[in-house]
């Protein structure tokens, strides 16, 4: 089984996969047994990727915060409903419904969540601040 790709990251260690075991590691250095087949990987032609963090997500906000936040930014609890009621009849109305009138609390990228945001007109830089402002009200 080839290498994919290793990374680079910004503490000098490694990880990188799968090797000839089959497994992806996520934290090794020049030390390693790794080493060797990486130094073969790298003189095959292949190069190091630069290693981005990725953020953690944004944490949930209660039911409290998400409707607050909303009417602080000029959107009604109405607003909402009627554009839930807007959507097409199907599923994704319905679970629309139960999660507007039922969730305790929100997760940022909970599909729901997105086609709600998307019927309302917001942008996810939109979506993103209102978070944040959301998580500290």
């Amino acid at each position: 089984m080839p290498i994919e790709y290793i990374r680079e990251k910004s503490d000098g260690s490694f990880e990188g996969g799968p090797f000839a075991d089959g497994s992806t590691y996520l934290n090794f250095g020049k030390e390693s047994p790794l080493w060797e087949e990486v130094e073969a990987w790298i003189a095959a032609g292949n190069t190091l990727e630069a290693y981005v963090e990725v953020p953690p997500p944004p944490p949930p906000i209660t039911r409290r915060q998400l409707r607050l936040t909303l009417v602080r930014n000029g959107i009604s609890l109405s607003t909402v409903e009627a554009a839930i009621e807007g959507m097409p009849e199907g599923l994704e109305k319905a679970e629309a419904q139960i999660e507007w009138a039922d969730a305790s609390t929100f997760e940022r990228s909970h599909p729901t969540l997105l086609l709600i945001a998307s019927a309302l007109g917001l942008t996810e830089a939109q979506i993103d601040a209102m978070w944040l402002e959301a998580a500290s009200a």
